[in-house]
């Protein structure tokens, strides 16, 4: 009977049922996995759900709520990676609680607008339509099918969310750079609904964020899944690809239908948020095979794209891990961090080692 089986039935379990408790077991080892890819695939989200979510503890939230690090970014701040050579602003956009919205962008700004899957929607600036001119963008949600009035750059978000992140430039001053002409420019924003009347419009708040111990992180406990939930439950449906949103159901998470893991499974969504992070750690650690993102063969400077698009594009496909690895210490990515483009791109190379390919050691 056995030599009449095929050789995908001997090999599951020579045709036979398996036992109940491996069963079980197997069952439960899926949906471990389930998460883990889980996780791997919604990092971008989560990481500025977090972001979003420390600003409006410590700022407060609104369209016209616009945190500027006014004498820089230190490590009192808890974000992923941020940078001391520029003035930060960043504010958190709702299309679907204040409709279209109009954001009036200074001049020479370096910036960017994305979605909550970090996904671009326009650059800012030089590489940006208003080619470091300032100008008004028009930014519409999910959906939108009335008219779009004219005299904007207009833009349809993939989310209800989006992130505005403006990076102003200090020039020479006499100890150093100047942040005041920097954070001047980045006070002239102006970010009101489209349809609102001026009279109604709030008045544009600037909180300083720069000496202020502030966790903008994203979650290390199972509050990565109930934020993940209400996200899934907040934007569209196509807002997650067909995939992920697969994952996401076979571990209990679909939008509009209760998330109630039992003890085994918070167990196990629990043990993912520990080791998925260590894993993609263990991905930026050993580097990639392909040599990709080394700049030099001989040397250790490190390209945080590995050569893709601003999207996360290789030749052929969507690489997951490196896109992983960039949100798990560092957030937004659009066009103009990644192409070639003088006096209008920029550059992100980095390195953890040193000439002999030894980790550096910020202790000595």
């Amino acid at each position: 009977m056995a030599d009449q089986l095929s050789p995908l039935m001997k090999q599951i379990n020579q045709g036979n049922w398996l036992p109940q408790r491996e069963a079980e077991s197997l069952r439960d080892q899926l949906y471990y996995q389930n998460a883990v890819q889980a996780y791997i695939l919604t990092i971008p989200i989560l990481n500025v759900i977090g972001l979003r979510d420390g600003s409006a503890a410590q700022f407060g939230s609104g369209y016209n709520v616009l945190p500027i690090w006014k004498d820089r970014m230190d490590s009192r701040a808890w974000v992923p990676t941020p940078n001391a050579d520029v003035i930060y602003s960043m504010s958190y956009l709702d299309l679907k609680q204040d409709g279209p919205l109009v954001v009036a962008a200074p001049p020479n700004v370096m910036g960017m607008f994305t979605d909550f899957y970090q996904r671009t929607i326009t650059d800012v600036g030089a590489t940006g339509p208003d080619a470091a001119n300032g100008g008004l963008y028009l930014l519409l949600p999910p959906g939108y099918d009335q008219e779009v009035p004219r005299g904007y750059f207009s833009f349809r978000s993939p989310t209800n969310n989006v992130l505005l992140f403006f990076r102003t430039m200090m020039p020479r001053g006499s100890d150093g750079p100047d942040p005041a002409p920097a954070v001047e420019t980045a006070e002239q924003t102006r970010v009101y609904p489209l349809w609102t009347a001026e009279k109604d419009v709030k008045p544009m708040e600037f909180p300083n964020g720069s000496g202020i111990r502030i966790n903008m992180m994203y979650p290390v406990d199972n509050s990565y899944w109930t934020k993940l939930k209400a996200f899934v439950d907040y934007e569209p449906v196509d807002a997650i690809d067909a995939i992920t949103r697969g994952l996401l159901a076979a571990i209990g998470i679909v939008k509009d239908a209760p998330f109630q893991p039992n003890d085994a499974q918070n167990a196990a969504l629990q043990k993912a948020v520990a080791m998925a992070p260590r894993m993609v750690l263990a991905a930026r650690q050993l580097g990639r095979p392909d040599k990709r993102d080394l700049y030099y063969p001989d040397r250790q400077y490190q390209n945080t794209w590995a050569c893709a698009t601003a999207e996360w594009m290789q030749d052929g496909y969507l690489d997951v891990i490196q896109r992983a690895a960039y949100f798990q210490a560092a957030y937004a990515s659009s066009p103009a961090m990644v192409m070639r483009t003088i006096d209008g791109g920029s550059k992100y190379p980095f390195t953890t080692r040193d000439a002999t390919g030894e980790f550096l050691d910020g202790s000595s």
